[in-house]
């Protein structure tokens, strides 16, 4: 099953068109057959959600070593900086698409993540390179926030790298 989603519903229509006019597709070396095309139904988006993740989210800070070398540090849904990089980076993409975020209200804890949940993932691997290590996470978590938010959230992911398939969700339950 591959999921895609976009705020931007012509980005959506234009790939489900042009998938409906091909019998394959290739992701990196894999061969793609399409069976069908669904839209799912949104959820309602209210108060609190209960969300499982369909792919790791993820959130680092690029730190300075003391010999000015750079190393990526990713967070832990269990460090207090986790549910602030989330929403930072959250608003940030609302304020791309409202042009504002005074309106702006989201929050993130885990609900049911344990270790086993952490992912690592190596990305761009190939012959001439060894790839980049990213951690992400798995799991349940509580989110909260106003319907546009938490529509916005559902619509491009959270975390970072959502363009390379990171930080896509699906509702379990509605409190």
């Amino acid at each position: 099953r591959l999921i895609i989603s976009s705020s931007q519903k012509e980005i959506l229509q234009s790939i489900a068109e042009n998938l409906v006019k091909t019998e394959k597709f290739y992701i990196g070396k894999n061969e793609v057959f399409i069976e069908s095309i669904n839209v799912l139904p949104q959820p309602v988006f209210r108060g609190k959600l209960i969300i499982k993740m369909l792919s790791p989210i993820t959130c680092y800070s690029t730190l300075k070593k003391a010999d000015g070398s750079k190393k990526t540090y990713y967070y832990s849904p269990f460090e207090q900086e986790f549910p602030l990089f989330i929403k930072e980076n959250l608003r940030k993409k609302f304020q791309l698409i409202y042009g504002r975020d005074n309106d702006f209200e989201f929050n993130i804890s885990p609900y049911r993540v344990s270790a086993r949940d952490e992912k690592i993932i190596i990305y761009n691997r190939s012959s001439t390179d060894r790839g980049t290590v990213i951690k992400a996470w798995m799991g349940f978590y509580e989110i909260s926030g106003s319907p546009r938010v938490l529509k916005l959230a559902y619509d491009v992911g959270l975390g970072v790298k959502n363009p390379q398939g990171f930080g896509c969700w699906e509702a379990t339950s509605v409190e």
